[in-house]
């Protein structure tokens, strides 16, 4: 059904949300179903936005960083912030305390530490960056995938909202609680043109 929706949205509608950058369809729903969302849209050739929110992959720290920034300037105390972060040493506690001051941080980390990295940071190589993603041509309409939490602040032209249904959202029908009343208003608010519920029996 999303799919046949998607395929009739009208031209200016889509023209719309290209020129103001919002999604033209918004899908709205729990991680077991976006994803099966997803692959039924990947098969039919739609290019798709799917960054869960909340779930923070992209916003990880990651090892790699420290290294690339102590590659450039190996006294640089972002770098072995990051690297502390991520290793989370047995002295990290005390270090942690430590580099509230004003000081440089590497002399706050033992030596066999600092050798370690360093001797790390000399063999890094940057990774290759990954090619981007193909963007859809400017008259296909954008989708984006999102969970009910992280559709806060978004808006579509069309909205379909996923699992809506007992023992999902609500847990239980006959006890519908307040973040699930939420959640529903939520995804409903983000409609500009139209939204559809979706559930299984």
């Amino acid at each position: 059904m999303i799919a046949e929706v998607v395929q009739a949205i009208p031209a200016e509608y889509i023209k719309e949300s290209r020129e103001k950058a919002f999604p033209t369809v918004l899908i709205i729903g729990n991680k077991q179903y976006l994803t099966q969302v997803s692959a039924y849209l990947k098969e039919r050739g739609y290019i798709l936005d799917e960054k869960v929110d909340g779930e923070g992959k992209e916003d990880q720290i990651k090892r790699e960083d420290g290294l690339k920034i102590l590659k450039e300037d190996a006294g640089s105390s972002l770098g072995w912030r990051i690297m502390l972060e991520v290793d989370k040493p047995p002295f990290f506690t005390k270090a942690a305390v430590r580099m509230l001051s004003t000081k440089p941080l590497v002399p706050v980390a033992p030596k066999a530490y600092r050798d370690r990295v360093s001797a790390e940071v000399r063999k890094f190589e940057e990774p290759p960056a990954k090619p981007k993603q193909p963007q859809p041509e400017f008259g296909k309409p954008t989708i984006k995938l999102t969970s009910f939490q992280s559709a806060k602040g978004l808006s579509a032209q069309y909205v379909f909202v996923v699992g809506l249904h007992d023992r999902d959202l609500p847990k239980n029908a006959n006890k519908v609680d307040d973040i699930e009343v939420c959640k529903f208003l939520v995804a409903l608010t983000r409609t500009r043109k139209q939204c559809y519920l979706l559930w299984t029996s």
